[in-house]
């Protein structure tokens, strides 16, 4: 296995963005995986899983998205930009697709998206789902009707003050999931594993809390990746996995994907795939029991791309 760092612009044409491309060695590819990932962390906390999917002949790309990691350039971190940032996050992702599939001609790809970044897999594929051979969406959100009274409001505070972290919009949005959970440290609610919580607690680029910019942002992306008819443009025949904690909050604690899988399938979409992890919170990933995960969606992910295939 061998990783490489390199960068491309955003199409926001102000930030370059930093990514990462993890190949296996001394083997021939069996396909490519796109990683798009969450909310106020970094793709670098995606390198055990990338390394696995390696292991397994999969060439694994992420990029940091704009507000993460080092791609935010001279701007705070949690900040999007004022023109058009939906259009521009999944629009980055479509470069990063387009190269991998210039590279790796001929070779099944597949996006995964968590939190956040599961969102913005749910937008892309309305756009651009043609260009990918199956997606997996992890942690997914559920519907909060409170954001419709609240984004008038972050909306205000971005025209006026749009760089500023948002201390008090942070605890209303998340303080009530770390409730739920009787450990006391901060952001218990991502997962059971206690070394994953201490390790994301003292990383400084994640747990960062967003701009005004940046939960305006965050609350748009969840009102349109949640809404009844969010599926419409994605190709029907696409093979999607919803995967999440049971104890996951982010999803409802498993109200949110199961309210997608319902979604799709009355819509007539004729591969989709539910599966909730008992015990396990946000980040499944990362959970003590990680390796059987990690498992599950390789097989999933070969099973709808490399054994079609061969068929």
């Amino acid at each position: 296995m061998s990783v490489t760092a390199f960068s491309f612009p955003s199409t926001d044409r102000r930030h370059e963005l930093e990514a990462r491309i993890w190949t296996p060695d001394d083997r021939q590819p069996v396909g490519t995986i796109q990683i798009v990932h969450g909310m106020a962390e970094h793709i670098d906390r995606y390198q055990p899983f990338a390394e696995f999917l390696n292991a397994h002949g999969w060439v694994v790309a992420g990029d940091n998205h704009l507000g993460h990691g080092h791609s935010v350039g001279h701007s705070p971190l949690g900040y999007f930009g004022k023109q058009q940032p939906i259009e521009h996050l999944i629009n980055d992702e479509f470069t990063l697709t387009k190269r991998l599939r210039h590279d790796y001609p001929g070779l099944p790809h597949v996006i995964i998206g968590h939190s956040m970044g599961a969102m913005m897999v749910q937008l892309f594929l309305t756009q651009y789902g043609s260009w990918v051979d199956a997606a997996v969406v992890i942690g997914s959100a559920v519907s909060h009707p409170i954001l419709a009274v609240i984004r008038p409001i972050v909306a205000v505070l971005n025209n006026f003050a749009p760089r500023q972290p948002n201390h008090t919009l942070d605890r209303l949005a998340f303080g009530a999931y770390a409730k739920r959970f009787p450990e006391n440290s901060p952001f218990q609610w991502l997962s059971e594993n206690p070394v994953n919580v201490h390790r994301y607690n003292n990383d400084p680029l994640s747990g960062f809390t967003f701009t005004n910019n940046g939960f305006s942002v965050l609350f748009r992306m969840t009102t349109l990746s949640t809404k009844r008819q969010w599926h419409q443009g994605i190709p029907k025949q696409l093979p999607i996995l919803f995967t999440s904690g049971k104890e996951d909050p982010v999803g409802g604690f498993s109200l949110g994907p199961r309210r997608h899988v319902r979604s799709l399938k009355r819509a007539g979409f004729t591969d989709v795939t539910l599966k909730l992890w008992p015990h396990m919170r946000h980040e499944i990933l990362n959970e003590r029991d990680h390796e059987r995960v990690y498992a599950v969606l390789l097989k999933w992910i070969e099973d709808h791309t490399i054994s079609v295939e061969r068929k």
